[in-house]
């Protein structure tokens, strides 16, 4: 699974939730709010030797209108994501569980909102190490004779 196609998902979601941007670059000027900056973090090892395991945080930090910096909307905002993505995210024909949804903020005001989420998947791996033209054993006898 593509991290662009779980970004991709959780930006669908956002627009039509709250129907406004969402940006996956980091814009230092010129944006509209509000809006939606996002940002994926992972972590992956080798879990048997055709699997990945792999650990998404995805961070939200959102940015609200000049008006709306305070904690009614920001408890707004939290419950609406949490309703969003509580039950997990859709990602093509995966669904992918979402651990952990916490919040922080950030900014000189306090008025930087960040949701952070944090979901876990295996994953096959395309491993070949010259097995792939390997003839494989057949039938194995052994006779064992006692003396």
């Amino acid at each position: 699974m593509k991290l662009s196609s779980i970004m991709g998902a959780v930006t669908g979601e956002l627009k039509k939730e709250f129907n406004c941007k969402v940006y996956a670059d980091d814009v230092q000027r010129n944006y509209n709010t509000p809006c939606f900056f996002i940002k994926l973090l992972i972590t992956a090892g080798q879990y048997t030797k055709n699997t990945a395991q792999k650990k998404v945080n995805i961070i939200l930090t959102y940015f609200p209108k000049e008006g709306d910096k305070d904690n009614l909307h920001y408890a707004d905002l939290l419950d609406r994501v949490y309703f969003l993505f509580v039950q997990g995210i859709q990602v093509g024909k995966r669904h992918l569980k979402v651990l952990d949804i916490s919040v922080g903020r950030a900014g000189e005001e306090d008025d930087i909102y960040q949701i952070y989420l944090t979901t876990e998947f295996i994953e096959a791996l395309e491993v070949d190490n010259g097995e792939r033209d390997r003839e494989l054993i057949g039938d194995v006898s052994l006779v064992i004779e006692e003396e």
